[in-house]
């Protein structure tokens, strides 16, 4: 019987990287792409086949933004920058592309009351041609260039990640006016 994977969290300084997807290929064939350690991956259970993760403290980019924008400081906006941009490189070296790059697809979990860390999460319509996944999913307008072929490359995700990145810093979405999401 094939294992399938249940969890779905990924941070570049993770130990363990699994992508997810509803359909996943067998453990053992992604279990080799991973190197990355706030996956928060805890180990294998064996009462709901998968992997067993743990949870991120503040819930997602998104959600946090909406409520914490005023509030979130020029140093923790830079490391998030960072570990977005490092995330991506991380995933796309070993040829995923994410394809559904948006805030809520990001996790905010705190170590320490203080830390603040980001964690990509939801793999679900990633492209993999190592593991034979085509994703077939696009990111949300204001993530995705419009002028693009609807297709999922690299430069999908890049896209992606400078939307991303000016979410960050801005507290809105790209092509949104100011204000909640």
């Amino acid at each position: 019987m094939r294992a399938t994977l249940s969890g779905r969290l990924c941070h570049p300084n993770n130990t363990e990287w699994p992508p997810y997807r509803t359909r996943s290929p067998p453990v053992g064939e992604w279990l080799p792409l991973c190197s990355a350690p706030a996956l928060g991956y805890l180990g294998w259970q064996d009462t709901v086949r998968g992997l067993l993760l743990a949870e991120a403290s503040h819930g997602s980019l998104q959600r946090y933004l909406e409520e914490n924008h005023d509030t979130i400081s020029t140093p923790i906006r830079r490391k998030w920058c960072r570990q977005v941009v490092e995330s991506i490189a991380y995933i796309h070296g070993r040829g995923v592309i994410h394809s559904d790059l948006r805030p809520d697809n990001f996790l905010v979990h705190a170590i320490t009351p203080k830390s603040l860390d980001l964690w990509l999460c939801d793999f679900g319509g990633s492209t993999c041609e190592k593991l034979g996944l085509d994703g077939k999913h696009l990111p949300d307008p204001g993530f995705f260039n419009p002028n693009s072929e609807w297709v999922s490359t690299t430069a999908t995700d890049i896209f992606s990640v400078g939307s991303i990145l000016y979410a960050i810093l801005t507290g809105h979405w790209p092509y949104r006016a100011p204000g909640p999401f």
